[in-house]
């Protein structure tokens, strides 16, 4: 059972339109309640980008954000632990423009980086997101 601080915070990243960052796992179970698509920070650029076989593929995450754009909100997950903060650098276009080259991000997708204690966050990166902790 997910207590009520968990609760209340999952409901604050519902409704806020800012991209977070986030380390308790609670927090993230309880946003993968709703529908959502985990991105690892170490993801091979053709993961990040797509791919041509022999025609442009989209990138499976922006595929599954564009397939859930009638949900209400649905949810990018950017996992970075572990992650090095020159793969780190790679995301904050997604986060800063809503978009990744010629991808822009639905109106609807809140953008979540996961990280842990140990974690540590490249700066330009961190100054882009709203830090939740539940202390």
């Amino acid at each position: 059972m997910i207590d009520k601080k968990v609760e209340r915070y999952a409901h604050l990243l519902v409704k806020n339109n800012s991209s977070i960052y986030v380390e308790e796992p609670e927090i993230i179970e309880a946003i993968k309640g709703y529908p959502c698509f985990e991105i690892s920070g170490n993801c091979s650029q053709e993961e990040l980008e797509g791919k041509y076989n022999p025609d442009y593929v989209l990138p499976s995450w922006y595929d599954y954000l564009e397939k859930n754009q009638k949900n209400s909100k649905v949810f990018l997950i950017i996992n970075i632990i572990n992650t090095s903060i020159e793969n780190q650098k790679r995301f904050i276009g997604i986060i800063k423009d809503r978009s990744y080259q010629t991808l822009l991000i639905p109106d609807n997708c809140k953008i979540i980086v996961v990280g842990n204690e140990k974690t540590i966050i490249d700066k330009e990166l961190r100054g882009l997101l709203v830090v939740i902790k539940n202390d």
